[in-house]
């Protein structure tokens, strides 16, 4: 094993120093949900950026003890918007069902009967925990990951399930050490350590993460097949609400063809992830696996890199603290990079190389708010046997989804 290039504190201050004065500062974010009560016309509103409130709101006979003049024949309606999802309960008049309308169409509706609003009511309670017709808060669960663009657990680059995608490809044609040339593996130990940070924008939401991912790999003889351990740590906030995530990838790098002209390699992997948020609302935690590829050219002075992955994952409950939603979230992945680098020189005496590359990512299975995006970035590697790699990357998304990343890690 090659010894640190630079030391850890130092690589990490450096780290911090490029990054947070790149990504933009946010602006006047939106609430993440939003409640209005109307009781016999009279509206009473407010907004939260935190999920307990909201829970504690459905779980008990909100109006009954917010609104003093209402009675069990009062016409009511308690409209909550969901981080980008709309939802209503209401009764009329002299009413003792309570119908329940989930989506901007009324694309989930349910009704609760019962010979007094309050026995309506307690199989509407039932039903938010599950006791009564669990299919129906799974379905309700799959219009939120379709629709909520700041869903922690899926829908959104900036997810749960968004960072293990992304993760995969990575796994597959970042291997810790690795300069992404033509360089040959070297046999042993490798290692690599860092900081990711990150800015997402969409719906006046504004999410902000940090990742540091750590990895690890040997090699089995120069150009010999290469087991790669990652453990990324994430930390996110979106209108002042925290996500954690913690995770385990671990991969077997093959390599097929290695001339030196033309390298190539596969990578199967498996993964479990987990994280959530009670403030934002909802837990997860992904299991699934990869099949990762990584062709490299080289065209003259140039290397042409071409990185694909092809994922599956399954995402089940997470109970964080109050909160536990039924996630049961099914999704295939596809993303395919292309790269082109290029040396242009020589820093303290280590060679530099500057590169461009334009990734897509595409969702199948469970619908999905943001079910594609693009990723254009630029990077710079210096050195060649224990790199330091800076990288810079535009994301534009499927319904205005917009972000901002910029990844630094050293190798050792």
């Amino acid at each position: 094993m090659q010894p640190p290039r630079c030391p850890a504190p130092a690589f990490l201050a450096m780290a911090a120093a490029l990054a947070l004065p790149v990504l933009p500062a946010s602006a006047e974010a939106r609430d993440l949900f939003r409640t209005a009560i109307t009781v016999n016309g009279f509206t009473f509103g407010s907004v939260s950026n935190d999920a307990t409130e909201v829970w504690r709101l459905l779980e008990r006979n909100p109006i009954a003890s917010s609104i003093p003049f209402y009675t069990d024949q009062s016409a009511m309606m308690l409209r909550v918007d969901l981080r980008g999802l709309p939802a209503s309960l209401s009764s009329p008049r002299n009413g003792t069902d309570l119908l329940l309308r989930v989506g901007r169409n009324g694309e989930i509706t349910r009704v609760f009967t019962g010979a007094t609003r309050q026995e309506a009511t307690e199989h509407f309670h039932r039903f938010l925990h599950g006791d009564e017709e669990p299919s129906g808060m799974r379905h309700i669960m799959k219009e939120w990951v379709a629709n909520s663009p700041v869903d922690p657990v899926a829908g959104n680059p900036g997810s749960l399930l968004g960072r293990t995608v992304a993760a995969d490809l990575d796994l597959a044609t970042r291997p810790p050490g690795d300069d992404g040339g033509m360089t040959p593996r070297a046999a042993g130990w490798h290692g690599s350590a860092g900081i990711d940070v990150d800015a997402f924008s969409v719906q006046d939401f504004d999410t902000r993460g940090y990742t540091i991912p750590l990895g690890l790999s040997y090699v089995f003889g120069e150009d010999g097949p290469e087991a790669i351990l990652r453990m990324p740590l994430t930390m996110a906030e979106t209108s002042g609400a925290n996500t954690l995530y913690a995770g385990m990838l671990a991969g077997l790098r093959l390599p097929v063809v290695t001339t030196p002209d033309v390298r190539w390699s596969v990578t199967p992997a498996l993964r479990v992830t987990a994280g959530g948020s009670e403030r934002i609302g909802g837990g997860g935690v992904a299991l699934g696996g990869s099949l990762g590829s990584d062709l490299r050219l080289a065209l003259g002075t140039f290397t042409l890199s071409i990185g694909n992955s092809l994922g599956y994952t399954q995402i089940e409950p997470l109970k964080v603290k109050e909160i536990e939603l039924p996630y049961h979230v099914r999704s295939w992945a596809f993303r395919n990079s292309v790269a082109l680098s290029h040396p242009v020189g020589r820093v303290m005496d280590l060679p530099l190389a500057l590169g461009l590359s334009v990734t897509d990512t595409r969702l199948a299975g469970d619908a999905m708010a943001v079910p594609s995006w693009q990723e254009y970035g630029v990077t710079a590697s210096l050195g060649r046997h224990a790199p330091i790699r800076l990288g810079v990357s535009y994301l534009d998304g499927e319904n205005d989804y917009s972000g901002l990343r910029v990844t630094l890690s050293a190798s050792f």
